[in-house]
């Protein structure tokens, strides 16, 4: 969201925000500022739409407004895939784990009532039960009066259309059925749009690109192929930045770097809980990904967690204090330990180090994005 307010503001294009938690706020929101309005609007979604079509949430009487949905969780709704409709748009970057081909082409019967559905199953039955009462006063019917037969079936419109109904709603039942999952991170998508309306690559836009993919990675909605894929591509981005490649070049001794300046680096970065507050310690006991193998609610597991600490050179004192209030030579053996601390146990290096991004702000403020307090810091 802030890297499209960035871009209208830039634009001078006047906007108002709306956050809603679920669809029922969403709904009643839009119809608080859309109903019976005829004035020309674009409604961005962020993070919300795609799972349900806007236009039905959107009151009738709005005229005039376009939609534009933006959203990462799939599945997609059908209606969506439809060439025809020019005043609903979805975003899908051709490399989102869901492709366009896989979501059901909109057809006529996605917008039949369940008034209209109920009639159409009646007239079909109707239509079924003559066809019945007709066979019963004929008896066994001649090869020849069954082809009739058949024709006259093929000519009933309400059965036809019966069967076509009950066609598209398996076609749709089983696309839906694939689950629920996850597509391009939003920030991701949104990332060339403000790019072209801000006219230039801005760190202020990298950033809730680079928070937005890990923060997909960390809870597990993407996949290993998809994170690689997309953090070498945001990876060149940020690299070719001219203030972060000042940055890259004065940690190599080479020029000077712009002050004043947030500068984004690809670092290596931990599956860890790191907020404000929280020490090495407890970040190791509450990892989703560290607490399971070594089951640390026991007091044995917190034990091989002050073990593995102690082979890394962190004194217990060390480890109990706030990340921030640490030695800084803490934080090197931390980085330069964890690898070999870890052989001797049932935890693998290359699942709890990733490849990331971090903010500086200066040489004291450093924002690791997968700093899980990081939502509320931005």
């Amino acid at each position: 969201m802030k890297m499209l307010q960035a871009g209208l503001k830039v634009r001078d294009v006047h906007f108002s925000t709306y956050p809603v938690e679920d669809y029922t706020q969403l709904r009643a929101t839009m119809n608080t500022l859309l109903n019976g309005s005829d004035e020309l609007r674009t409604v961005f979604l962020m993070n919300c739409g795609a799972g349900a079509f806007i236009k039905d949430l959107a009151p009738p009487s709005a005229t005039n407004v376009r939609y534009v949905v933006v959203d990462s969780h799939r599945p997609v709704h059908p209606k969506y895939n439809d060439a025809n409709d020019t005043d609903c748009f979805l975003f899908l970057a051709p490399d989102d784990p869901q492709q366009l081909e896989e979501i059901p082409v909109r057809n006529e019967y996605d917008d039949i009532t369940e008034e209209e559905r109920a009639f159409l199953e009646q007239e079909a039955e109707r239509e079924k039960q003559e066809e019945e009462e007709q066979l019963e006063r004929d008896g066994s019917p001649s090869p020849a009066k069954r082809r009739k037969l058949e024709q006259q079936q093929d000519k009933q419109q309400y059965r036809q259309q019966w069967r076509k109904l009950k066609d598209r709603e398996k076609l749709v039942r089983e696309y839906l059925e694939m689950g629920s999952s996850y597509g391009k991170p939003t920030p991701l998508v949104m990332q060339p749009l403000a790019e072209a309306l801000m006219g230039k690559v801005d760190n202020t836009l990298l950033w809730p690109a680079c928070v937005g993919l890990t923060d997909q990675w960390i809870h597990q909605r993407l996949s290993s192929q998809h994170y690689g894929i997309w953090y070498q591509q945001l990876k060149d981005t940020v690299s070719s930045n001219d203030v972060n490649q000042a940055y890259a070049n004065q940690a190599n001794n080479i020029g000077k770097m712009p002050s004043g300046l947030p500068v984004i680096s690809a670092e290596r970065d931990y599956k860890l809980f790191l907020p404000r507050h929280w020490t090495l310690f407890d970040s190791f006991i509450y990892s989703s990904y560290v607490a399971p193998r070594m089951q640390t609610w026991r007091r044995a597991g917190e034990d091989s967690v002050a073990l593995v600490l102690a082979q890394m050179g962190i004194s217990k004192e060390q480890a109990q204090t706030p990340w921030a209030s640490m030695q800084r030579n803490a934080h090197t053996r931390f980085r330069e330990g964890l690898e070999k601390a870890l052989e001797n146990t049932n935890l693998l290096y290359s699942e709890l180090a990733t490849e990331g991004f971090v903010m500086h702000h200066n040489r004291q403020v450093t924002i690791s994005q997968g700093c899980r307090t990081l939502p509320q810091l931005c």
